[in-house]
């Protein structure tokens, strides 16, 4: 069974180029705990299918987050261009209950 998480923050490293340069996402569960996860765990879990993601921006439904093989492996948006654009645009803050 596919284990499904909302990103709510990023981690970047700033010494990275910009579209390599979030490191680990994170949020929240329903229970209130907080998760975090590299991107590179991320990207296997997608691929593998143990894990699914999505983001929600400017109340807009949520968006369902891919591998983007081309240049990559990349985490994205399925809404996004060639760009992680979706993933670019979230805060580095992480939630209170982190």
């Amino acid at each position: 069974m596919v284990s499904e998480f909302d990103i709510k923050y990023v981690v970047r490293d700033r010494s990275l180029p910009p579209f390599k340069s979030v490191t680990h996402v994170g949020g929240e569960l329903s229970s209130g705990d907080c998760w975090q996860i590299s991107i590179d765990e991320a990207i296997e879990g997608i691929k593998t299918g143990r894990f699914a993601f999505t983001i929600t921006r400017d109340e807009c439904a949520p968006e369902q987050l891919m591998v983007e093989q081309q240049y990559g492996p990349l985490l994205k948006s399925v809404l996004d261009g060639r760009q992680p654009q979706a993933l670019m645009a979230m805060p580095e803050t992480k939630p209170v209950c982190c």
